[in-house]
């Protein structure tokens, strides 16, 4: 259509268009769902169903109230509702949130979580698999399994090993705040430094399945 939905850190979604501009109504508002306390909080990623044409649905990761938990929720916006699917308690420090989003080549939805903020991973988030902080997360959308909202792909690295969150694709993330999938199902991760390095990970379709990217071990290069 042309059009760009643009999030705004309280909790808004507007509209976008080049012919008539910005809409002075948001198209979303789930202000009263968002903590957007400190730096970091508030709405963080937004995408589209594979089928949005059609299913009018999108997916939305933010910080919750009342305790700042990351939160994936899919939309309706033919009725407004707000589905929240998966949720990350994150109540300790408001920074390293994470929230990027979007769809894979293979239908599967990703998503990031920082490791729970303040400075050296206080929590050895990056290097645990019993979180999803300092993560990113690979789970289909489309259906749901059990008393999930939402299903683990059998091919996810750690399904099936004990103590480990089946939903981790990689691990060893600091605060992965954005990333993108390229043409050839590559992705290309930014992650924050602490001190002297900020950091871009480039991983190869073939590595990326459990790949550790390094935090708290290591700190870009």
């Amino acid at each position: 259509t042309g059009r760009l939905l643009i999030t705004e850190k309280r909790g808004t979604v507007r509209v976008y268009h080049p012919d008539t501009g910005l809409e002075s109504t948001p198209i979303i508002d789930i202000t009263a769902s968002v903590d957007e306390s400190g730096n970091e909080r508030g709405l963080l990623g937004i995408a589209l169903a594979p089928d949005f044409a059609e299913s009018q649905e999108l997916y939305l990761a933010y910080t919750a109230l009342p305790d700042g938990a990351v939160t994936l929720a899919r939309y309706d916006l033919d009725d407004a509702s707000l589905e929240p699917l998966l949720s990350q308690e994150h109540a300790e420090f408001n920074n390293h949130n994470g929230g990027q989003i979007t769809f894979g080549r293979d239908g599967y939805l990703y998503m990031s979580i920082g490791d729970g903020g303040d400075a050296g991973d206080p929590f050895d988030s990056g290097q645990r698999l019993d979180t999803l902080l300092g993560k990113i997360l690979r789970v289909d959308v489309s259906r749901s399994c059990g008393d999930l909202p939402y299903c683990v792909p059998e091919d996810n690295p750690f399904v099936g090993v004990a103590g480990a969150r089946p939903e981790i694709w990689m691990y060893g993330g600091r605060n992965p705040w954005r990333f993108s999938v390229d043409q050839d199902g590559s992705m290309w991760i930014a992650d924050v430094g602490q001190g002297r390095w900020e950091e871009i990970n480039h991983i190869k379709p073939g590595e990326q399945a459990g790949a550790n990217l390094g935090w708290s071990c290591y700190e870009g290069l």
